[in-house]
């Protein structure tokens, strides 16, 4: 199913989604019909503060949203992957929760496969709003660059354990109704702030153009060299397969995800890793050779550099841990 729609607030997306596939709102909820998958996305409007659409679902057929230009003075952040079962978690491209902030103007695309669940907290809020908020000092530069900017922008973090429970008190925690918009607006902002803590942790001395087909390449690069931990990614290669230069790659790349290509991979393979160990159904060196190391103390060592704890010692911790 393909479903390309305009629209300026995420309500207006979850009333275009209800009329695509013949189903009602009721109370900003919209519960997804059974011949479609099952679950729900919610849309919350808060008076003067942000607007928020919640999304709990598993679809039986792939679903790929095309939005457009939602509005100029909005900025979007979504949390994805807050929740995630164990057929989830087994495709490692959708293994780790992360967040997107971006300029409401950016053309969207995000392609939904069927048999995923799918939780996602999308926030919009209008700039002058956080503007109030945040004081956009000269020497904070993403800070200026996405308040006081009107160039498009996207950027990418993983979701911190702040983050994580957070989302997760949006997700799940019920309020008298008098409350809610109070405790939407609350945990909306302080994801805001969560969020903006961690972008302001990177070390930018410049910020590049970006167009709506170069965040395409990007995020097509970004698919690419996870689709296969085993393999390193190859610059020369991806420059020859996405009509890129080298150079445009590599500082667009850091630009969106605040790291390397090659640092990335290794992070992803790492974190990867560790999910491998934790299902306890390979050995250290099983999991090793999968992922491309002929060299399993070289792997050894790379663990211990991203998740602190040698793998022999990371089992033993997680077999302690979940007895």
């Amino acid at each position: 199913m393909i479903l390309e729609i305009n629209c300026k607030s995420p309500e207006e997306l979850v009333n275009a989604i209800a009329k695509a596939v013949d189903t009602e709102v009721i109370d900003g909820t919209m519960q997804i019909p059974a011949i479609y998958g099952k679950g729900y996305i919610k849309g919350i409007s808060i008076l003067n503060g942000p607007t928020i659409m919640i999304r709990q679902y598993e679809l039986l057929e792939e679903l790929n949203i095309k939005t457009n230009a939602t509005g100029a003075n909005g900025i979007v952040l979504t949390f994805h992957n807050i929740y995630q079962d164990q057929d989830t978690r087994k495709n490692h491209k959708l293994f780790r929760p992360f967040a997107q902030i971006e300029s409401a103007g950016i053309d969207y695309q995000e392609l939904f496969p069927s048999k995923t669940r799918f939780n996602t907290i999308i926030i919009m809020i209008d700039v002058e709003q956080l503007k109030a908020l945040i004081n956009p000092r000269g020497d904070r530069r993403i800070m200026h660059d996405i308040l006081c900017n009107d160039k498009p922008f996207i950027y990418e973090e993983l979701i911190s354990p702040d983050m994580h429970g957070v989302a997760n008190q949006i997700l799940s925690k019920v309020m008298p109704g008098h409350l809610q918009d109070f405790f939407y607006r609350v945990k909306a902002e302080e994801l805001i702030l969560l969020l903006f803590t961690e972008l302001e942790r990177r070390d930018i001395r410049s910020q590049y153009a970006l167009n709506d087909e170069d965040i395409k390449k990007i995020y097509l690069i970004k698919d690419n060299i996870v689709e296969d931990l085993s393999i390193n990614p190859s610059l020369v290669k991806l420059a020859s397969s996405y009509g890129m230069s080298e150079s445009k790659i590599t500082r667009l790349f850091r630009q969106i995800f605040g790291n390397s290509i090659y640092s990335y991979y290794q992070s992803f393979r790492m974190d990867y890793a560790g999910y491998l160990i934790k299902e306890n159904n390979l050995s250290i060196a099983e999991i090793g050779y999968q992922l491309g190391f002929s060299n399993l103390s070289h792997f050894a060592r790379l663990f211990e550099r991203y998740n602190g704890l040698t793998p022999k010692k990371y089992a033993k911790f997680i077999s302690i841990d979940t007895a």
